[in-house]
């Protein structure tokens, strides 16, 4: 036999090689029509492809999982996804799977599910979930009506090929794929992210609210190896410094902030000069320590309501935090 049709799922041995006949990412969707879904904003083509997968797979209820790169807007997308289907009153449950140490065991896997019954969970870098957990999850997940999604920054594919993660868990999650572009990919909505996250300031904060031409410029033409993710925080950062109401060019070197200091700071003309790495990471932990004060007094010490009050994913919060030596609860 030269030729034959095999379905999804088949396993076939050639010699010590198994191949695993998955299905393709082959079925062309249209691109929407929309400009921003849920909590993600772009015109550009590449954003357009992923309304119109979102669009379609809102109304289902499949597995999907959401490949890309870390600040693409993973999180953003799965909580659209829910928010614009059928499941938008039940619970949405998001796990950090980062924050769950390998030596977890018992009933983990049954007591999330079980918490978001109707709902939606979502497994945020399902990628670094154990492999206990992954067997404990897929056994659990047919006794349970919920909707999963994960996420990952690497290739599933190539774990489940190394056996660190699980062929069946992966066809599970595995049954839609949508793949995040990162901030290169469609860099022409820079500018009008940029200004939507200014508009997303909070009103009692002391911030620039518009931005001058030539600083809107110097920011699209910038690489963000961060994503969307580090674009916000640069913008956030730029208009909580900024000297007025309008972010200058100077306000994104933090030239402002560096004028601004008190005679007897360590960055004043009577101090001895630091380099300028030192000097600007001064600045940045001083703006990172206060922008974390008040947004855990905003969610209430909760980090999970943090993350999604800034629009960071809440293992990279955790990170700030501990790097700061303040509390989550």
């Amino acid at each position: 036999i030269d030729r034959g049709r095999v379905p999804a799922g088949t396993r076939i041995r050639l010699g010590d090689t198994v191949l695993a006949v998955a299905l393709g990412a082959g079925t062309k969707i249209e691109r929407s029509k929309a400009t921003s879904f849920g909590a993600l904003v772009g015109a550009s083509p590449a954003m357009r492809e992923v309304y119109g997968k979102l669009e379609r797979l809102a109304r289902a209820s499949t597995g999907v999982l959401i490949e890309g790169e870390r600040g693409t807007g993973k999180e953003l997308a799965a909580r659209a996804l829910r928010e614009n289907g059928p499941r938008h009153a039940a619970p949405f449950l998001a796990v950090d799977c980062v924050a769950i140490a390998p030596s977890v065991t018992g009933s983990l896997s049954t007591s999330i599910l079980g918490a978001a019954a109707g709902g939606t969970v979502f497994f945020d870098e399902v990628g670094d979930l154990s492999l206990v957990l992954q067997s404990q999850l897929l056994d659990a997940l047919p006794k349970h009506d919920v909707r999963v999604v994960g996420s990952t920054s690497r290739s599933l594919r190539e774990l489940v090929n190394r056996g660190a993660f699980l062929e069946g868990l992966y066809l599970r999650l595995a049954q839609a794929r949508i793949h995040m572009p990162a901030l290169l990919e469609h860099a022409e909505d820079i500018k009008p992210l940029v200004q939507h996250f200014l508009s997303l300031l909070p009103f009692d904060a002391r911030a620039a609210r518009a931005i001058e031409p030539g600083a809107l410029e110097a920011l699209a033409r910038r690489t963000y190896a961060g994503n969307v993710r580090e674009l916000r925080a640069v913008v956030e950062r730029a208009a909580l410094l900024a000297g007025g109401p309008t972010i200058e060019s100077a306000d994104l070197a933090f030239g402002r902030a560096l004028e601004a200091r008190r005679p007897s700071d360590p960055l004043s003309a009577e101090a001895p000069i630091e380099s300028f790495k030192e000097a600007k990471r001064t600045v940045i932990d001083e703006f990172e320590r206060e922008y974390l004060e008040r947004l855990l007094s905003r969610a209430g010490t909760n980090v999970s309501k943090a993350a999604a009050l800034a629009g960071i994913e809440r293992q990279s919060l955790r990170d700030l935090l501990k790097r700061h030596g303040l509390r989550e609860e």
